[in-house]
């Protein structure tokens, strides 16, 4: 019986590369989970609901995060790096989306119907 240092086959050391990979991709994957989530909770915070008290409406912010833009509206960036949104047929710029504020109108007839 040989004693001595055990050495991987090339195919164990292929399955290990692999684990590590997994390992790699799933803790990237909890990162990118807890920024969103960040993101989520502040933004729900913007559009006026407590996050914690409201956890089971957080789905309205994520909505209103990911919203497409109504039709004639454009994102642009202002000189200093600041989002501001454009609508081309009546000229106006604002630095809110244009939907925020029927995302928190949404949330204020949810929650006020006792959701």
């Amino acid at each position: 019986m040989h004693k001595g240092k055990y050495i991987k086959t090339p195919k164990e050391k292929q399955q290990d590369a692999r684990m590590a990979q997994v390992h790699a991709a799933k803790k990237h994957q909890e990162s990118l989970d807890e920024q969103r989530r960040q993101e989520v909770e502040e933004y729900a915070k913007y559009l006026g609901m407590d996050p914690a008290a409201d956890g089971h409406l957080l789905w309205i912010a994520e909505m209103a995060l990911t919203a497409p833009l109504p039709v004639g509206w454009s994102e642009h960036q202002d000189s200093a790096g600041n989002v501001f949104f454009f609508n081309k047929a009546t000229g106006t710029s604002t630095y809110e989306h244009p939907l925020d504020a029927s995302f928190k109108s949404y949330y204020s007839k949810i929650k006020s119907s006792g959701a």
